[in-house]
């Protein structure tokens, strides 16, 4: 049986200490890979027009454009965790589907749990598409 593929990541915030954080956590998790990190959308965003990636987290507080505003512009549908220091983006973030929503500063669990989230949205999602077919 095939083993399956780890999930690509993008990590996107604008602080260096928890882009840090969190690319060690990344290290650690075998059904991940952490592709890129971005301190800015508009990188993020020239980044992913030439790469695919299955989840992003993203912070929504960022310089130029917002989180929600970033998520707009995206062609490529994504897994989204959104991280923030704003306990209202959690409505926004519920409107917009997200995987899940983390409020600065969260624990490594609470990070943990919401990549679990993602890997069995994914895992479902792979699996409806298979039986479709």
């Amino acid at each position: 049986m095939n083993q399956p593929q780890p999930l690509r990541c993008v990590l996107i915030d604008a602080n260096p200490v928890d882009r840090l954080q969190l690319g060690q956590i990344f290290k650690t998790l075998p059904n991940f890979t952490l592709t890129a990190e971005f301190s800015s959308a508009v990188d993020a965003l020239d980044y992913l027009k030439y790469n695919k990636v299955e989840v992003l987290v993203l912070y929504a507080q960022l310089p130029v454009f917002n989180g929600f505003d970033f998520i707009d512009r995206l062609k490529d549908e994504v897994e989204v965790i959104l991280t923030t220091t704003q306990a209202n983006d959690a409505i926004t973030a519920f409107q917009y589907g997200l995987v899940d929503c983390l409020q600065k500063p969260f624990s490594n669990e609470r990070f943990l749990l919401a990549l679990q989230r993602v890997e069995k949205k994914i895992a479902k999602e792979q699996l409806l598409n298979q039986t479709e077919q």
